[in-house]
C-alpha cells in the first residue's frame, strides 16, 4: 500500500511567527496607503481641481456645485482657439490663472482687428469688435493697460464701471517708415496706449483704420489693432507692424480682481457667512474693492477658502537650507518653529544669532562689568 504524499522537496510550511510578520507588512502597507490620500487643498471633495492643465482653486469651481456660488463657476469647455477643453467663464472668457494671495484671475481677450486690402477703400468686412463682460469682477487698474497698435490706427475703448459710471476714449498711432518705429517704445509712432480707469466689469474695444492705409509704406502690414492687456505681457516691437495678420496674436492676458461677496470680514462673521472666519492657519482681509479675502496665515500654505485648506508649514524640511544654524536642531511647531541649541550651548540657534558656548557667555558678561567698571572709576572725582 502506498503512503501518503508528503510536500515537494524543498517546500516548508509556515510557522505562526512568520504569518505574524506578513500580517504586519500587510496593515502597514494599508496604513500608508491611507495616510497618503490627503484632503484636496485646491477643490471642493469630489470636485476637478484642473481643467486644461490650469487648477481651478476653490472658490472657483468648475460647475455650480463646485464653486462658492454661479459667481465663481467656470465651465470646462473647448473654444476656438484651442481644439482640447480650456476652463471658460462667462460663455467666452477663458482662464489661464487664479491667484488665491492676491485675489486675481487672468483671462484670455481677444484682439479687435481691422484689416485692408490695399487699393481698396473699404475695411469694414476685415473688422472684428470682441467684448467681455464680468459683472462681479473688475480690471485691475495698475496691471492693465489699454493699447493700439499699426501705422494708420484709431483704437476705442468703451467700457462700463462700477455705480454706472463710464469710460470712453481712445488714441491714435500713426507712422510713415519703419525708421519712425521704436522697439520697446509704446508712444505713438506704431504704438499708442492709455491707462485704465477703476472699476470697469465691462468692455468694448474697437479698431479702425484713418486712411484705409492708402497713405502708408509697404514695408507695414495694413491692419489696425486694439486691446487691453497685462502691462507685463506686452512689449512693442517692429515686428507687430511687419507680421503677416495670419501670424499676429489674436488675444492677450487680461488681469481681473474678485472678492467674496460685498461685505466686510467684521459683517460676513456675524452673519455666519465668512468662509475663512475661526478657520485654523487662516485670516479674513478686508478689499479696498468692496468684500472680503481670505489668505493662509504665517506658518501655513494652502487654500484658506477650504475647511482646513491651510496647512503648517514644516520650516525644518522646507528647502534645501534649514533655518537653522549648523549646530543647532530645528523643531517644527505649529505655525511656527524652534533652533535648540546643544547641550553646553545658548542662544537662538539661527544664523543671526548662533549658538555660544554658556561659559564663553558669562565670560563676555564679566568682562564686560570690568569694562564698564574701569569706565565708572575714570570719571570720579
Amino acid at each position: 500500500m502506498r503512503g501518503r504524499r508528503g510536500p515537494k522537496e524543498g517546500a516548508r510550511s509556515m510557522s505562526c511567527s512568520e504569518w505574524v510578520i506578513v500580517a504586519v507588512v500587510v496593515l502597514t502597507i494599508t496604513l500608508s496607503a491611507t495616510s497618503s490620500e490627503s484632503p484636496s487643498l485646491i477643490s471642493l471633495p469630489g470636485c476637478p481641481e484642473s481643467c486644461g492643465g490650469i487648477p481651478i482653486h476653490y472658490p472657483f469651481g468648475v460647475g455650480d456645485n463646485c464653486s462658492y456660488n454661479k459667481i465663481f463657476s467656470i465651465t470646462c469647455n473647448r473654444t476656438f482657439n484651442h481644439p482640447i477643453t480650456r476652463p471658460i467663464y462667462h460663455q467666452n472668457l477663458e482662464v489661464l490663472g487664479i491667484d488665491l494671495v492676491q485675489g486675481q484671475i487672468r483671462f484670455s481677450n481677444n484682439v479687435s482687428r481691422a484689416c485692408c486690402k490695399r487699393l481698396q477703400s473699404d475695411c469694414t468686412n476685415w473688422t472684428t469688435v470682441p467684448s467681455f463682460t464680468a459683472t462681479n469682477f473688475t480690471l485691475n487698474p495698475t496691471q492693465n493697460m489699454f493699447a493700439a497698435t499699426g501705422c494708420d490706427t484709431v483704437g476705442l475703448f468703451a467700457g462700463k464701471r462700477s455705480f454706472n459710471r463710464t469710460g470712453n476714449f481712445g488714441c491714435v498711432t500713426v507712422c510713415d517708415s519703419p525708421i519712425e518705429v521704436d522697439n520697446g517704445t509704446c508712444s505713438g509712432a506704431g504704438c499708442c496706449k492709455l491707462p485704465i480707469p477703476d472699476g470697469v466689469n465691462s468692455v468694448e474695444v474697437t479698431a479702425v483704420s484713418l486712411w484705409n492705409y492708402t497713405e502708408t509704406s509697404k514695408e507695414f502690414t495694413p491692419c489696425s489693432s486694439a486691446f487691453v492687456v497685462a502691462t507685463d505681457s506686452f512689449n512693442f516691437t517692429l515686428a507687430n507692424l511687419t507680421t503677416s495678420p495670419e501670424e499676429m496674436p489674436v488675444s492677450f492676458p487680461v488681469v481681473f480682481d474678485w472678492t467674496i461677496g460685498n461685505q466686510t470680514c467684521e459683517v460676513a462673521r456675524a452673519n455666519g457667512d465668512c468662509l475663512c472666519c475661526n478657520q485654523r492657519g487662516s485670516e479674513c482681509i478686508d478689499s479696498k474693492l468692496g468684500g472680503y479675502l481670505c489668505n493662509c496665515s504665517l506658518g501655513y500654505s494652502g487654500n484658506p477658502y477650504l475647511a482646513n485648506g491651510c496647512q503648517d508649514i514644516d520650516e525644518c524640511k522646507t528647502g534645501n537650507v534649514s533655518p537653522c544654524e549648523q549646530r543647532a536642531t530645528c523643531v517644527n511647531s505649529e505655525g511656527s518653529y524652534q533652533c535648540q541649541c546643544p547641550k553646553g550651548f545658548q542662544g537662538n540657534g539661527t544664523t543671526l544669532h548662533p549658538c555660544l558656548p554658556i561659559q564663553k557667555i558669562k565670560q563676555t558678561a564679566v568682562n564686560y562689568k570690568i569694562i564698564m567698571g574701569k569706565a565708572l572709576f575714570s570719571t570720579s572725582p
